[in-house]
């Protein structure tokens, strides 16, 4: 073989049904570039018996074959650059998906290759322990018939490697174990955005973030219902951005424990999550750095109680800091109050604390009790 031998060779052959035996066993760059790309009425596979890959040489190979319905063996058990890129994307016809038995991968390796196949559903196993850039991105993107996602046993993650891997996947209703507890930036991106049916989360041990690792992991996940544990102390640039955005079931945040704010690390976080009634933070400034709470509670329920430190300013009320119509507690069991008539100036609280406008109570002003109905 050659470099882009067969590239396109079929590219929209509508009426082919048959395709040609292809029985060599040493691969070059591009080979089989979308060789059958659009081939609707194709229904088979040919055998594909390499076990050595070379860059991008399946790529797009089957692309909009919407008629094929089995998938050919792939026994190679070393990954080479975008070698099974998008490879099925498309094929709506296709249930089974062939079996994956490579440890070695390589950045893009499995990309969009199951991307569109709405009639798959049971993925098959990936038992890679250390994964590559992008290695798994949008793999199962759309495979709305998907009801069960592979083990994912890897523990050293890379850039990407999970991004948007079950991005739409409404049919999945579990999530599965992420054991890795040292992450990489961007690397859980989207991973489950969309996926309506998802009643769960897994658990998420990891106790040091990376740049935008959980990125909108959860966005649109509108049967969410509990959210994971998020221990992390140390936050990061845009590290829980729109994390659960859209989650209408969802009611309760997780504890978010960390005392310092990073750029973003907040930012649209719940936004849209329109149940939502309690929030626990750690922090003890807004102004850390720039807009770390940027509209983290839009659209959130109209009540609800925010606990936080002591000494937190929670006289804003918006959809960036308390939410509007909140309770606020610190621990001493005495919600913020506010007096409007009866001061002019700064009212504050019983706890010491600027008080927000849509409370009433009793107010301590210049050492004078205040009752505000």
């Amino acid at each position: 073989m050659t470099e882009a031998c067969y590239t396109y060779m079929f590219n929209g052959c509508i009426g082919l049904v048959e395709a040609p035996a292809l029985p060599a066993t040493a691969l070059a760059d591009y080979c089989y570039e979308a060789m059958f790309n659009s081939c609707v009425s194709l229904t088979e596979a040919p055998d594909l018996p390499a076990t050595t890959l070379s860059s991008r040489c399946y790529y797009y190979m089957f692309s909009g074959c919407s008629g094929l319905t089995k998938a050919p063996a792939l026994p190679a058990k070393t990954m080479t650059y975008y070698c099974y890129y998008n490879m099925f994307n498309g094929c709506s016809g296709l249930t089974e998906a062939p079996e994956l038995p490579a440890t070695t991968l390589d950045e893009y390796c499995y990309s969009f290759m199951f991307s569109g196949c709405i009639g798959l559903t049971e993925a098959p196993e990936l038992p890679a322990a250390t994964l590559a850039e992008r290695c798994y991105s949008y793999m199962f993107n759309c495979c709305t018939g998907l009801t069960k996602a592979p083990a994912l046993p890897a523990t050293n993650l890379a850039e990407f490697c999970y991004e948007a891997m079950f991005y739409s996947c409404t049919g999945l209703t579990e999530a599965p174990e992420l054991p890795a507890t040292t992450l990489s930036n961007f690397c859980y991106n989207g991973m489950f955005a969309n996926c309506t049916g998802l009643k769960e989360a897994p658990e998420l041990p990891a106790a040091i973030l990376t740049d935008r690792c959980y990125y909108m992991m959860f966005s649109g996940c509108t049967g969410l219902t509990k959210a994971p544990e998020l221990s992390a102390a140390i936050l990061t640039e845009y590290c829980y951005y729109k994390m659960f955005s859209g989650c209408t079931g969802l009611t309760e945040a997780p504890v978010l424990p960390a005392t310092t704010l990073a750029a973003n690390c907040y930012e649209a976080m719940f936004s849209g999550c329109t149940k939502l009634n309690s929030l626990k933070v750690g922090f003890t400034s807004w102004l850390d750095t720039e807009d770390a709470t940027l509209n983290w509670v839009n659209n959130v329920s109209p009540t609800g109680t925010f606990v936080c430190p002591y000494g937190l300013d929670t006289s804003v009320r918006d959809d960036s800091h308390v939410p509007v119509g909140w309770t606020v507690d610190v621990g001493t069991g005495i919600a913020p109050v506010m007096d409007n008539s009866a001061a002019n100036g700064v009212i504050y609280n019983t706890s010491g604390q600027r008080a927000g406008e849509q409370n009433r109570g009793i107010v301590i002003q210049n050492g004078r009790k205040y009752f505000n109905r």
